[in-house]
């Protein structure tokens, strides 16, 4: 039912918030390691795993809307 769907929604929404929120620790962090070459590496690495996940959790997200959007229609 819609229930299910609006809990599914809000989940994948603090999935994305809590996403973004570690980029952006993230670009700080590696502000903070400019001269740590390995540090940077490894928080490079980091993001770009990070980023992937984000694209995925965005569609995830989309599609949950629009299965709720459909179901309350």
């Amino acid at each position: 039912g819609t229930k299910e769907l609006e809990k599914q929604v809000r989940s994948a929404e603090r999935a994305v918030e809590k996403a973004e929120v570690r980029l952006d620790e993230l670009a700080q962090e590696m502000e903070a390691a400019a001269s740590d070459y390995l540090k940077l590496q490894d928080l490079y690495a980091e993001r770009e795993k990070l980023e992937d996940e984000l694209a995925h959790l965005y569609t995830e997200w989309e599609k949950l809307a629009a299965e709720l959007e459909e179901a309350k229609s």
